[in-house]
C-alpha cells in the first residue's frame, strides 16, 4: 500500500477530513494534498505529529509497511519503553590533529554498546535504529554547543551536507565532529563551534576526500 492509500485509510477509519489531517500533521493543506495524492512523501515530523495525536497509529506501518495499521494503547506504551542497543565510541582529544578525533581503527572496532529507549530515538526523528550510533564527547571541539562528557546520537542516513548541522566526517585518515559549510570561492569549510580551533578549507574538487558518516541528531549533556 502506497503512502497516499495509507493516509486515505487513516482518514476514513478516524473520520478525519484532509483539512484536519493537515492541522494534525503540522503542514499546509496544499502540502498534505501532495502527500495524499502521492506526489511527495511525508517527512518524519508529520508522522510524529500524527502518532502524537493518536498513539494507536503504527508509525512502522506508515514508514516501513511493518505490523498492523493500529496497535493497542498498551502496546504503544510498551514500545516506547523498549530499549535498543547502538554502538558507542569516544571522541577524544587527538594530539596529531590537535582536536577531538577517532582513529579509523577505533571506528572499525566499535566494541562497546549503549542501551537507549526507542522513544528517545523517535524523539531525535531518526527512522531506523540500525542507522544510529552514539558518541561520548571527551573533548571541547564543539564547546559550548556540545560540552565535554555529553552523549551525542548520530544518524548515518543523514549524510547530505546541503543541510545545516553538525556532522561526523572522515578526513585525512581520522574521524572528526565538524560543521560542514559551503563557502564562496568553490570551497567547503570544516569547522568547530569552539573558536580556538582553526577551520579547514577544502576545494570543491577535493570534496570526495571527505566522507560524511552521519549527522548529530540529539545531544544529552550532564549537569
Amino acid at each position: 500500500m502506497d503512502i497516499s492509500s495509507k493516509l486515505n485509510h487513516i482518514e476514513k477509519v478516524l473520520s478525519l477530513s484532509p483539512k484536519k489531517m493537515a492541522q494534525i500533521g503540522g503542514c499546509s493543506q496544499a502540502t498534505y494534498y501532495r502527500y495524499r495524492n502521492g506526489v511527495s512523501v511525508p517527512d518524519i515530523g508529520f508522522v510524529k505529529n500524527l502518532v502524537s495525536f493518536d498513539s494507536t497509529i503504527n508509525s512502522d506501518w506508515i514508514l516501513k509497511d511493518k505490523g498492523p495499521v493500529f496497535i493497542s494503547k498498551q502496546s504503544s506504551e510498551e514500545s516506547k519503553k523498549e530499549l535498543v542497543t547502538v554502538p558507542i565510541l569516544e571522541l577524544n582529544f587527538n594530539k596529531e590533529v590537535s582536536e577531538g578525533a577517532i582513529s579509523v581503527e577505533e571506528w572499525q572496532k566499535r566494541g562497546d554498546d549503549l542501551s537507549i529507549s526507542r522513544e528517545l530515538v523517535e524523539y531525535a526523528r531518526a527512522v531506523d535504529t540500525h542507522n544510529i550510533f552514539a558518541l561520548k564527547v571527551q573533548c571541547d571541539s564543539m564547546y559550548p554547543d556540545i560540552k565535554t562528557g555529553s552523549i551525542a546520537l548520530v544518524d548515518k542516513s543523514q549524510n547530505n551536507i546541503n543541510f545545516d548541522g553538525i556532522y561526523i566526517v572522515k578526513y585525512n585518515g581520522v574521524i572528526r565532529m565538524k560543521v560542514v559549510q559551503k563557502v564562496p570561492g568553490e570551497k567547503v569549510q570544516l569547522t568547530t563551534t569552539n573558536p580556538r580551533y582553526k577551520p579547514i578549507f577544502i576545494d570543491q574538487v577535493e570534496l570526495n576526500s571527505v566522507d560524511v558518516l552521519g549527522r548529530v541528531v540529539w545531544v544529552g549533556t550532564p549537569y
